[in-house]
């Protein structure tokens, strides 16, 4: 029973590549079924703002006939413009438990990218290297995040015996509100007062008429930041705008602002875990969300002295007791990113999820 690989050309073609992950994770229990029509949504090519700067071929594998796996291979052009690189990027990757069929999808999506004059191949990476990166290597047995992806164990084996090698790793860390003791609330309350009354610093919520003009405020004070950190690439106009009410609706309520003289000099985005709403897909009722997730906090250089992080996180802390938050998932830092891990470190956490990027030269 042979394997073939084809590029994805049909509506029909496009149907079972949509519906195969469903279909091979229905048994596990971690797996969490995307809302079909916002999965569909973001291969069509016609109205996602990626492609504008990004070519991609979708791939099927088959066995027989029947899916046996698919993978995207996609050119990022603002990332090889940005970074100066000639990176070829893959993604989707989902597969049977079968070297043959991961072989033979990576080697296609390998040998498109090389005939565009790819040098070096990286992936999981699904549609830039701005969205949650990489294979998911520890921590396969726990309910994923909102935002991460989730993958089985025997996808390592099936890239590694392909022969790709780790390029980099990201940092995941759990962290119980409720192990967080009153004495450092108490200390975390002081300092919100004094980046106040001391230095003029003031934290806040995007303002009820117009958090939109806020969070874009808050997208555009990033890339200075940012610019220096590994596959980042700006958001262009287009892609900032494009999915902006969606943004607003998801990730605006836990976005804060720090502010002096009407300035941002700081900012930070707390997610609640929309996925424990939707349940695990087998008809049983939502549980009620209890988790969310910390997706960044950045500070100008110039005011790390003030203490503004601590007020930051003192706010952050008031708005989950209020909303019956009861843990936070941290994530995700780059493994040689030293000053982010080691302020995480300081927390005592230890890593309890890891996704790996992987690597073709």
């Amino acid at each position: 029973m042979a394997v073939t690989v084809r590029a994805v050309r049909s509506d029909e073609d496009l149907e079972q590549f949509l519906a195969f992950a469903n279909r091979l994770h229905r048994d596990e229990p971690n797996w969490i079924p995307p809302p079909p029509a916002m999965y569909a949504a973001m291969f069509d090519r016609e109205s996602v703002p990626y492609f504008e700067h990004a070519d991609a071929e979708y791939f099927l594998a088959e066995r027989d006939g029947v899916p046996a796996g698919h993978i995207v291979a996609h050119i990022d052009h603002a990332l090889n413009e940005f970074k100066d690189n000639r990176w070829g990027l893959f993604g989707f990757f989902r597969a049977e438990d079968d070297q043959e069929v991961a072989d033979a999808l990576l080697a296609a999506a390998e040998h498109w990218l090389r005939e565009r004059g790819r040098d070096r191949i990286l992936g999981p990476l699904n549609f830039s290297t701005k969205e949650d990166p990489g294979l998911l290597i520890e921590g396969n047995d726990l309910r994923p995040i909102v935002f991460q992806s989730w993958h089985p164990p025997y996808f390592r084996g099936l890239l590694e015996g392909y022969g790709l090698t780790k390029a980099k790793d990201v940092l995941w860390r759990d962290l119980d509100l409720e192990l967080i003791p009153n004495a450092l609330r108490e200390r975390l309350a002081r300092w919100a007062e004094l980046v106040d009354s001391r230095f003029g610093i003031t934290v806040r919520p995007l303002s009820q008429e117009d958090p939109a003009g806020d969070l874009e405020r808050v997208y555009r004070f990033f890339p200075p930041l940012f610019a220096s950190h590994w596959g980042y690439v700006p958001l262009t106009e287009n892609e900032l705008r494009g999915g902006m009410h969606v943004a607003v609706q998801m990730l605006g309520p836990g976005t804060l602002m720090a502010e002096q003289n009407g300035e941002i000099i700081g900012a930070s985005m707390v997610v609640p875990d929309y996925l424990q709403a939707l349940g695990r897909g087998d008809g049983g009722a939502p549980a009620p969300i209890d988790r969310a997730r910390f997706l960044f906090m950045a500070v100008k250089p110039e005011f790390g002295h003030t203490g503004v992080s601590a007020a930051i996180f003192h706010h952050h802390l008031q708005t989950a007791e209020r909303d019956g938050i009861k843990s936070a998932v941290l994530g995700w830092s780059v493994e040689d990113n030293e000053q982010m891990n080691a302020a995480i470190g300081r927390l005592g956490l230890p890593v309890t999820r890891r996704h790996r990027v992987y690597e073709k030269l």
